[in-house]
């Protein structure tokens, strides 16, 4: 479990492709693969009622999830659709993996009653690839590398002593990884999957730099200043080919924060004032030719970041960078497996855009004064003494959108009648607002706020990010606000039931 912590911090995507030209496997081949799960001494008293299961898609909006129910005697069915070969990742008080390929049907048990490495030693595996996943079961729990003293390191080292850090523990990774395939019968798949985890995972932690030893810090004025050298190894990378694709820490963390330096390393040539002059899309359009013609050297690791700033745009219902720049990203994955990916989300996109249905008990309104500051007062009227609930949100917002698929749903269905959902969509393009609720089907009064109106409302409603969710008592009386109050927590439905009953 040493990995898994930090791959799921980042947005989980992989991606498929082949460096071989035009011998990318169809979309269509996809083969049920079945879990059968026991967990032993399971303990209703847990209150684990059901498995969540994550795998990662082609191209696909977000990881793709499942949920299985667990029954009174521990035992679980996961069946689900594979394309490929690839890590897959389910929840049971740890985060375990597993590799899995599309038809295998395995059976796995381990003892609830433990956590931590205990219950990843408890796993017992057999069926289809049941081999491959106790070597790899085996050499995660045997893995020199500790994440905490990673995560700890990272946000107090400066960058020459981070960097003498992780070439040590980089060597000790790499030299595990060798003796442990020396040493024991790995099938090839597991190799892939082990060597791409040991090149690929010490310029992951490279990247990651930045953001761990800012995350206990307020601002970006308090990071030491990191050399150009400090990226060295980036320069050098080892061709990428089809073996690398089975690790989802590089086909998702890698590429993601390898996408993100290239494009800070470009923007380099650009002042403040010329991005300001020539618009932000117009630097986007620079740096995917960029990528294409200039980067473009490593066929398959192009495809694989220009997909990664596709799919975050379609992730955004936004279309332009690839209308803009449509013959030269065609060019780049015609014959490949993501061509059909790119244009079946281009398809679908467009469709929602011109024609988005809203849900029936969706309406959207304006308020009555143009001025923000009585748009509180406004939608207390309206509410009528019920409690608020008001979810401030973006459409370019990921976690706010996550909570649009069940969890909105969910406390909307619960309490429909007595309390006032209400939609603040801020900081967006007005175009998108309503294809996005048209996506997510949210029911509800929405708003769509204008820059200078957030800038009030952000005062009175306590806004410091999106999503920030605000409850508001029968009296008028703003008693909550903030992303901790997001509608897939527990206390969020238990704060609403008491001001109910007040």
């Amino acid at each position: 479990m040493k990995r898994l912590t930090l791959l799921l911090l980042v947005v989980l995507l992989a991606f498929s492709c082949q460096t071989d030209k035009k011998e990318e496997p169809s979309l269509q081949q996809r083969k049920t693969t079945i879990i059968n799960g026991t967990i032993e001494n399971y303990a209703i008293k847990d209150s684990i009622f059901e498995i969540a299961l994550y795998y990662n898609d082609y191209l696909a909006k977000d990881q793709v999830g499942h949920k299985f129910k667990i029954d009174s005697t521990g035992k679980f069915i996961a069946e689900f659709d594979l394309k490929r070969q690839q890590d897959v990742f389910f929840f049971y008080k740890n985060y375990i993996s597993l590799i899995l390929k599309p038809g295998d049907s395995i059976a796995i048990r381990f003892n609830g009653s433990l956590e931590d490495d205990a219950l990843d030693n408890s796993i017992v595996l057999e069926g289809n690839s049941s081999k491959i996943n106790q070597l790899y079961i085996k050499y995660r729990a045997n893995n020199p590398v500790d994440t905490r003293a990673y995560y700890e390191k990272s946000q107090v080292l400066k960058p020459k002593a981070f960097l003498a850090y992780n070439d040590s523990i980089s060597k000790a990774q790499s030299n595990y990884t060798n003796a442990f395939i020396k040493k024991n019968n790995v099938p090839e798949d597991l190799k892939n999957w082990l060597n791409t985890e040991a090149y690929f995972e010490p310029l992951d932690r490279l990247l990651n730099y930045e953001l761990m030893y800012n995350m206990k810090r307020r601002s970006d004025s308090e990071l030491p200043k990191i050399e150009d050298d400090f990226f060295a190894s980036l320069e050098t990378i080892v061709p990428v080919k089809k073996e690398h694709l089975i690790n989802a820490n590089f086909t998702s963390g890698f590429i993601n924060f390898y996408y993100y330096y290239l494009d800070s390393q470009f923007r380099k040539g650009y002042s403040k004032d010329s991005i300001k002059k020539i618009g932000y899309k117009k630097v986007e359009d620079d740096f995917i030719k960029h990528l294409i013609t200039k980067e473009g050297k490593d066929t398959t690791l192009t495809q694989l970041v220009v997909n990664e700033k596709l799919r975050t745009n379609f992730n955004n219902n936004s279309l332009e960078l690839y209308e803009n720049n449509k013959d030269i990203i065609d060019g780049l994955f015609k014959g490949t497996a993501f061509e059909n990916a790119i244009n079946e989300r281009y398809s679908s996109i467009k469709t929602l855009l011109d024609n988005p249905e809203l849900p029936e008990k969706a309406e959207l309104l304006a308020f009555k004064s143009t001025d923000a500051k009585t748009f509180l007062d406004e939608i207390k009227a309206n509410a009528k003494g019920k409690v608020i609930y008001i979810d401030n949100w973006a459409t370019w917002c990921g976690p706010c959108k996550s909570q649009f698929k069940e969890a909105t749903p969910k406390l909307k269905a619960k309490f429909s009648k007595d309390v006032e959902f209400v939609y603040l969509c801020h900081q967006s393009e007005e175009r998108l607002w309503k294809p996005n609720i048209s996506e997510f089907k949210v029911e509800g009064k929405h708003y769509f706020i204008t820059k200078d109106q957030t800038e009030v409302l952000s005062k009175i409603l306590n806004i410091t990010g999106f999503p920030t969710y605000n409850i508001i008592n029968k009296d008028g009386e703003l008693v909550h606000s903030g992303f901790e109050y997001r509608p897939s927590i527990t206390e969020t439905s238990t704060i609403i039931e008491k001001l109910i009953k007040e």
